[in-house]
């Protein structure tokens, strides 16, 4: 399994589980993790999730072996696996239960859209964050609402044009993380958070997160088919074929504008 599921305490475990690929997404993982998090949200014995990684990373964002691949699809194939990854933010937007992240290692690309979905986030000191698409000749389109919500308009756009990586502690200074805490002790110390709120009025907590909800900024269904219709133009680049080879040959790209 890509994705590893259990339910303690009224706590759904959510683990993503590639960890000899740093959990980095492909189809398989996003489409698992979408339906973990639907079962979680429906569940009635849940009441908070808490998302983790296994192994050294928490997510590397996608998987640069099968981006190289999307030059051979067709347009109407690339959008169809597009709408996997975009099924899924659309779900981690829209969760109606608090969701909690133990960070660890990386949280780049699509990985550092999951840490934004996550209403609490508790990482180690020396996690990479980044939205790091742009290296390749892309752009994170579909986290692109994540990360306007979490972080503001101006900070979203320039992490989004730097591709730069930066810490825990610039994390913490701009809201994406609540508390650092020793990497071996971030998932404990991430559970008994889980476990606290879980404690908490249901009633409280289901209509305090409903009250939320309805106060942020309006992110729509068309706003993923939006994002998801950008992405698809930029997969079928160039660009983006030329990104992936110089990742996977280790060398600078050299970039067309096509």
């Amino acid at each position: 399994m890509e994705v590893l599921y259990q339910v303690n305490d009224y706590v759904a475990e959510i683990t993503l589980n590639r960890p000899e690929k740093r959990n980095a997404f492909n189809e398989k993982l996003a489409l698992q993790l979408n339906q973990c998090l639907m079962q979680a949200n429906q569940d009635e014995t849940v009441r908070v999730i808490l998302l983790s990684g296994a192994g050294k990373s928490f997510c590397a964002g996608g998987d640069i072996e099968e981006f190289a691949q999307m030059s051979e699809l067709s347009t109407v194939e690339i959008e169809a696996k597009g709408k996997v990854q975009r099924d899924l933010f659309e779900t981690a937007f829209q969760m109606g239960k608090p969701m909690v992240g133990a960070v660890h290692g990386h949280a780049l690309g699509g990985g550092f859209g999951l840490a934004a979905a996550c209403h609490i986030v508790l990482a180690a000191p020396e996690t990479k964050f980044g939205a790091t698409e742009i290296h390749l000749g892309l752009f994170p389109f579909v986290i692109t609402p994540h990360l306007i919500h979490m972080l503001g308009f101006r900070q979203a756009l320039e992490l989004s044009l730097t591709g730069r990586l930066f810490t825990t502690d610039e994390a913490a200074k701009i809201g994406l993380v609540h508390q650092q805490v020793p990497l071996e002790t971030v998932l404990q110390t991430a559970k008994q958070q889980a476990k606290s709120i879980a404690e908490k009025s249901p009633t409280a907590i289901q209509i305090g997160m409903q009250a939320f909800a309805a106060a942020r900024t309006e992110v729509n269904k068309s706003t993923y088919d939006v994002m998801n219709g950008l992405r698809t133009v930029v997969l079928k680049s160039e660009d983006l074929q030329e990104g992936t080879r110089a990742f996977l040959e280790k060398r600078p790209p050299v970039w067309r504008g096509k």
